[in-house]
């Protein structure tokens, strides 16, 4: 017969403040084949954890995956690529580039297969790319 081997079990979650302590370890049970009574058996109580009004909950559904907002999100950074948003006065002309260049990918490879509302979202936000990629790369010609 095989012996059966003891194993530990550690929690490793990070706690959010240092007030709260982690639930202390118990004692791996004894390799015995009767499992205790309910009223033996314990769970430590889980730590209060403050949450942030911001974040979304986490019953919360995901936003859909649309192509719309794979638009955005790729429209977004390029924005943040032209130093504009959080990481103002950050350029990244090559990078913007790059981004702007997919969407045109996007565009010549999706043609005939979008609605009429994607395909005019996707050449206005080009449009709109376009021109502030030249406003900026206008204004810090060394960056290109």
């Amino acid at each position: 017969m095989e012996e059966e081997k003891a194993f530990e079990v550690r929690d490793r979650r990070a706690y959010l403040n240092d007030d709260v302590a982690a639930p202390a370890a118990t004692p791996a049970p004894s390799a015995s084949k009767t499992a205790p009574p309910e009223s033996e058996t314990s769970t430590p109580p889980s730590p209060t954890v403050e949450t942030n009004e911001t974040e979304p909950s986490p019953d919360a559904a995901p936003p859909q995956a649309s192509f719309a907002s794979l638009i955005f999100s790729l429209a977004t950074s390029t924005l943040h690529c032209l130093g504009e948003g959080e990481s103002a006065g950050v350029v990244s002309l090559p990078e913007a580039r790059r981004i702007i260049d997919l969407l045109a990918i996007l565009q010549e490879k999706t043609r005939g297969n979008l609605t009429a509302d994607e395909d005019g979202l996707l050449a206005n936000i080009l449009y709109t790319l376009r021109m502030r990629f030249i406003e900026v790369e206008r204004q810090n010609p060394s960056r290109s």
